[in-house]
This record gives structure tokens, sequence and C-alpha cells, in this order.
């Protein structure tokens, strides 16, 4: 058409890239990729490229920064090869601030310059329809029937397994995510001082524009309850074709009544994943919620099921009409600041076009408000991305590699499994070394990566060239229901956490860790989202207060434990009925052992209290080895190496009494049988219960509170036992499969066997029993810690 071939003149896209424009693409509608065309491979008809869009971005992007990166981004963007590109653009960006933000700005230029948009008749620039389009929306509201706190503060609370975390509990298990490696130790500090200060907490003089309220990962159900005031950009239910609903009745269900077929959208609900639709989480809070009606519709005059079916808009093809309506709201009621958050998705290049829609209305506000500091942005970053890293979490990365349970490191041998996580350094123009970790999984594809750039580039204009306040936190792989309702997603997912320190996250606790970060980030001002916050280059604004459930610590590439988790997964239940008949066998073994020593102290027949429960005690005792083996192989956290010492130095008493008859009747076998008898039953017993999810509290206690008299009163007996031993020792006696290795070193040493239990044995025990003390006061304080800080407070 001709008003197509206006269009192409004056961008200079026929001359630059040899395209003609196919004439059916002139009727177009909505947001549309570049004019970059190829034949489709199915039918041979000409369509927009979005492979030639990526190849051309990145190269305007880096262009005017390293001519040959750009020319290899333009040459080698692929389906699959746009991994390496990225990562170049990454490292680029890392060289200097200067070129971090050139490539940001070039490449935003670039989107705006080259998108189209379209509405039936003719196709335009994306930036002119943004500039020219008109019209916009009429303003519906619902306010929360819920009061806010009677003492006027809220309280920050963070779901959690299968408990709500709050005050104390919350901040203990904050403190062990830092020290797990699950987040940044900014990150705890940033949600610590959140629930610190309940001064922070009242949102209510506070406006949040939410582009895709009823995302699964936004922030929707955290603001409303500290009483935030919500702008809702959402889907409308009739211009999607969705049934008209009934709000009354929809307030009542958990799941759309005939599944998402008969869906009456995200206003009404519920969500096909079981949340509550918009109005209702606003009617349940003590928040506000905002949203468009239809330009000439009252609300007075319409029902809320009316409301319901009628609110929302397109982004992909209103976004024009959503940012005209946006600046008048935001002008109308005089706001001193509003958060933008782009949170809406979709999936393939329609991911691309949403982010464009999103930053186009991002754009409109910056340059229509009276100061673009009245606009603060927020967004959401993957883990599954390439980001900087602090150089702690470097350092725990190889840490993690060397500590790998045995399993893993078998299977590293296998293509794409395992692979180490290689952090790439690169010395700044300034001399700084930052540090970088790729985590991006192929298989996402290019065109999701692209969108999750234009975000990033996004942000650090805002940030730098218009002072705003932007919170851009990396967030935790989270098992939404979309995600897990893949199997093999869900399976992978059921075995990450065998990857130290990897942890998924429910949706519902990822929403209120990451809404408290957005908190934080609005309201302090030592925050990195503050454009007055000195960084080390642009893109450290994505590597502070992050939370991203191990990814970055991991010593696995992230994009290679997909396949041994899932193998994991499956054989975690097997693994988890054994541990538990396992750790059942050993306090029956043990008790059993008990009820045999009680028997010899009563017994009158002379015999030796070690021939009644000799045999049961080494047996059960030789059988712990097989704890070393559950560390090696990853059944269980414990470091292999702390566990084979702690078991190993029985093992050898054990054997010197067998060794030794002359000792099989003394009193240090009653000591050291009821010491480590009665401690054996009861941890694990402990352990069988927790593995069965029965968690008692007194038991706990128990469990953590019995060493402290029968710890050292097991170390008496067992020195009673070597003393006795010592003078009976020999080489010649050393026959036993524990001992079989210790003539020979005496020999080569020119020692005594009593003279090595004198020399190295007991100083071992002097050492050895402070330091172990210790570390179990050390597990029992912080047990106790837990317990008081989970028992609900007073009122």
């Amino acid at each position: 058409s001709s008003a197509a071939s206006d269009v192409y003149k004056r961008q200079g896209i026929n001359a630059e890239y040899g395209d003609t424009y196919p004439e059916a693409m002139a009727s177009e509608k909505g947001l549309l990729l570049p004019p970059l065309f190829e034949k489709s491979k199915k039918d041979g008809t000409e369509k927009r490229s979005s492979t030639r869009m990526g190849k051309e971005l990145y190269h305007a992007a880096m262009v005017n920064v390293d001519a040959d990166a750009a020319a290899a981004a333009q040459a080698k963007w692929s389906r699959f090869g746009y991994t390496k590109q990225l990562a170049t653009n990454v490292e680029v960006s890392m060289r200097s601030r200067e070129n971090a933000l050139t490539i940001a700005r070039d490449g935003i230029k670039w989107v705006h310059d080259n998108f189209e948009f379209g509405d039936g008749d003719k196709v335009v620039k994306f930036s002119d329809a943004m500039r020219t389009g008109k019209g916009g929306f009429s303003t519906g509201c619902i306010k929360g029937n819920a009061a806010p706190p009677a003492s006027g503060e809220f309280e920050f609370e963070i779901p959690y397994g299968d408990k709500v975390l709050r005050g104390d509990a919350l901040l203990v298990q904050v403190d062990k995510w830092v020290r797990d490696g699950v987040i940044e130790l900014d990150c705890g500090n940033a949600i610590a001082t959140v629930v610190r200060t309940k001064k922070w907490l009242d949102l209510s003089d506070r406006y949040f524009v939410l582009l895709g309220a009823s995302s699964a990962m936004g922030p929707l159900l955290v603001l409303l309850a500290l009483g935030a005031n919500i702008i809702a950009v959402d889907i409308c239910p009739e211009a999607f074709g969705m049934p008209e609903g009934d709000f009354d009745k929809a307030r009542t269900l958990r799941k759309p009544a005939g599944g998402r077929r008969d869906w009456w959208g995200p206003w009404a609900g519920p969500m096909p994943d079981g949340r509550r639709g918009l109005f209702a989480a606003a009617e349940n809070s003590c928040g506000t919620l905002y949203f468009p009606l239809p330009e000439a519709a009252n609300p007075a005059d319409l029902s809320l099921s009316q409301q319901a079916h009628l609110a929302g808009c397109d982004l992909l093809a209103q976004p024009a009409q959503i940012k005209n309506w946006l600046v008048s709201f935001i002008k109308l009621h005089k706001l001193p600041q509003v958060c933008v958050g782009a949170y809406a998705y979709l999936d393939g290049e329609r991911f691309v076009k949403l982010s464009v829609a999103m930053d186009g209305i991002i754009q409109g506000l910056l340059t229509e408000l009276d100061r673009p500091s009245q606009v603060a942005l927020a967004y959401l970053c993957t883990p599954t991305d390439n980001h900087l890293i602090p150089a702690p979490a470097k350092a725990a990365v190889r840490g993690n590699l060397v500590r790998a349970p045995l399993w893993q490191g078998v299977t590293s041998l296998f293509p794409k499994m395992n692979k180490p996580n290689k952090i790439k350094t690169v010395t700044t123009d300034d001399g700084r070394d930052l540090h970088a970790i790729d985590a991006v999984v192929a298989d996402q594809g290019p065109n999701y990566i692209t969108a999750k750039r234009l975000q990033h580039w996004r942000a650090i204009v805002a940030r730098e060239d218009y002072g705003c306040t932007v919170s851009s936190n990396v967030a935790p792989s989270t098992a939404t229901a979309s995600v897990v309702s893949n199997k093999l997603f869900a399976l992978a997912y059921d075995g990450m956490h065998h990857f130290r320190p990897m942890e998924v996250f429910k949706q519902e606790t990822s929403n209120a860790v990451m809404g408290c970060l957005l908190i934080y980030d609005m309201v302090s001002k030592e925050s990195a989202a503050n454009p007055e916050t000195p960084l080390p280059n642009p893109l450290s604004l994505f590597s502070t207060t992050s939370f991203h459930g191990g990814a970055w610590r991991c010593g696995y590439k992230f994009t290679s434990i997909g396949a041994p988790s899932i193998a994991a997964a499956l054989c975690g239940t097997a693994v988890n009925k054994y541990l538990t008949l396992y750790n059942l066998a050993q306090t029956a073994g043990w008790f059993y052992m008990l009820v045999l020593l009680f028997g010899a102290y009563s017994a009158s027949d002379g015999s030796s209290v070690w021939s009644h429960i000799g045999e049961v005690l080494t047996f059960f005792q030789n059988l712990a080895m097989m704890e070393v083996v559950h560390s090696l192989v990853g059944f269980v956290r414990s470091p292999w190496h702390t566990t084979f010492l702690q078991i190993f130095s029985r093992i050898m008493v054990v054997a010197f009494v067998n060794q030794v008859p002359q000792v099989q009747n003394s009193q240090g076998i009653y000591i050291v049988g009821v010491a480590w008898g009665i401690t054996e039953v009861i941890r694990y017993l402990w352990y069988a219960l927790n593995l069965m999810n029965i968690k008692i509290k007194p038991f706990t206690l128990l469990r953590y509170s019995t060493f402290l008299p029968l710890y050292p009163i097991g170390v008496y007996g067992e020195l009673v036992l070597l003393m006795a031993a010592q003078p009976w020792l020999s080489l010649d006696r050393m026959d036993n499969w524990v001992l079989c290795w210790l003539p020979g070193l005496c020999r080569l040493t020119g020692v005594s066997v009593s003279n090595a239990i004198r020399y190295f044995g007991y100083p071992m025990y002097a050492i050895g029993l402070p330091l172990l003390y210790s570390h179990m006061l050390a597990a029992r304080n912080s047990v106790i810690k837990k317990m008081k800080a989970s028992k609900p407070k007073k009122e």
C-alpha cells in the first residue's frame, strides 16, 4: 500500500535491509515487529522475523562501542546461537559505565524507531503511534472492606512451607537463607530492614501501576494487604470474548466453574490457578483498586459484574490509550510519585512486543509528566539470565563445587549434565574486577531474553538519565501453577534442592519476598534503586539485593542441572523411604542394646557385659558407616568427612574392646552403653519422625538437650576403656578390619600401639571434645532460637 511505502521511505528500511513490504502487511493491527521479513517454512508467505529483529537490534545496540562484537551479533544471532552473543553484549557493557549506558540508550532507540503499529488501515512507527494516539479510558474504583491494623502498624509476613513467618521467626529464616547461600547478604539485610521498620509498611499514600496486575509473580496481594493504591492494567474480558460472569458468585468460587474455557476474566475471577480475581482481592484488603473502563462508561451506572466484564484493556492494541489514561490519572490526582511495574507476560515473540508496549507507556510517562522523577519503575529479573554477581558469590561457587556429593561428580561425565559454573571476570577500564554468571537457559529462546534485555536497558536509562527510582531485583525459580503443570518442570523443581544451595519457592513466598524488596527500594535511601546511590556499573543495579534462590552460588551451571534434578526427584521418594527405614532400624537396634545392657547388669551368671551387648552394639555402630555413604551420594547434606570422623572414633573404641577380652567387663562398658544408647535412640527416632514430617517440639528440645550430660559422659567412658585396654594391646592382635591398618603404621613410624594411643589418641580427645561440644551447643542454641521465634506473640 502507499501508506506502507511512505513509512518505508521515511525510515529508510528498503535501502538499509533490501526488503520489500508485502501488500497484506498494511492491514495488520496492533504492535508489530520491525519490517524485517522472511519466508515462512510452512506456507512460503512473508512474515516479520524475530530472528532478524534480534540481529539488527543487538548490532545497533553495540555498534557504537564495539564494532566487531556488533558485527558478530548481526551475523550469528540465532535460535541456538543467541546465548554467546548475549554474553558478549554483557561483557562489553561490563568494561565501562559509558559502554553500558550507550548500549542501553541505543538499544531502546532502535526499538522505538523500528517497531511498528498498525490500525488496520495504515502502519506507522511505534514511537509515532504512541505520540499521536488519541483516546483513553474512564476509571473504576473499588475500596477494600478490611480495616488497617488497630495499632496503626502493619506487620510484614511471608508464607513459607506450611507456616506464615513474621517478626523474629521471619528474621531467623532470612538469616538462614543468607547463610545457606540462597540469597545474598544485602538482600537479607533489605528484607530484615523492612520487617523491622514498620512505619514503611503503611502504603496508603503510595500508588502503584501494575501492567499485568493479575500476573502470578506480581506484588498485587502484598501491596493491597498494606493499604496501597493499585492502578491495575489487565486484559478486558469483553474484548477477548470471555463470558460475562456473576461477581457475587465469583466471590465464593475457588476456581472457574467451567475451567479456563468459561473463565470470567481476571477482574471477576477466580483465576485458573485458584487465586482470587482482582475485584475480590481488593475487597478483602485495606487497599484501593483503580481500573480502566471504556471511555464513555460511567461506573455508577454499572453493576460490579458489568464492570468486571468491561474493565481492562489490551497492551498490544491500546498502548497509547493506556498511556493517555495514566498521564491523566496522575495529573488529576496530583500524585507526587507513582511506581510503574512491568509484570505482563506472553509466550514467544509476543513477549517481545509486550515488553515494547510497556516500554512505550513508560517512555510516554517520562516525557509527558511534569517531572520524570514522578515515575518510579519496578521489574522482576529472572535468575536464568546473564547477571553481574558479587565477589563472595563467585567464591561460593568454587566451594560448593568442591563439596558437591559424589553422584553429582559422576553425572558430570555425561554430556550437558552438571557442568561447572564458570564465572566470567572482566577488568573494567578503571581497573575494577566485575564478575558475571551465565545462567541463560537456551530453551527459553532469544525472544524471552530480548524482552528481558529491553527491561534492563530501560531500567538503566531511567535511573541514569531521568533520575528515576528503579527496583529491578532477581526473583527465584518459582513453582507457579503454569510451570508445574509441565510434569518435567515439576520433577526438576522437586529435585533441584539436591544441588546446594538451590531452593525453589512456592508462588506465595516469591510474591511476598519480592514485594518486600520492592518496598525497600521505594523507601530506603540506601537502596541501589535510588539514583543517588553510586554503582560500580549500571548493570550492578541487577546484582544487588538478589533473591536468586541459590542459582548464583551453585557449583554447577544452572542450565546443566535440569536432567540430574529430574533423576534426583524420581529417586527422592525411594531415598526418603530408605532413610526412614534406616533410622527406624537404628532406633530399634540401639533400644534393643539398652535392654540387653540392663539385663547384663542384673545377670548373675558371671559372664562379661560385652558378651551380652557386644554383638548388637558392634553391628549397629558399624552400620552407622552407611551415614558416610549417605553424605557422599547426596542422600543427606551433612559433610562426609565430619560424619566419618564422628563415627570412626566410636568404631575404633568398639574394635579395641573386641580385641581385648580383659576390658570386656569394665565399668566403661556400662558408661558408653548408657550414654551412646540413650543418645542414639533419641537421635535416630527424631530423624525418622522428621522424614515422616512429624514434628514434636518437646521431642526436638529433648534431642538437642540430652547431649549436654551424655556427650561428656560417653567420652569419659571411651577414655576409661582405652586406658584399660592400653596395656594389653599388641601389633599381633590387630586382626579386626577396623584396626588392620594400625600395625603397618606403627611399624613404619616405630611407635607402639600403646604409645600411639598415649601420644596421639588422648590429645585428639582433648582437642576434639571442646570443638564438637561447642558445635553442638551452637546447633542447640539455633534450634531453641527458632522454636522461640515460632511461638505466636500474645496480644
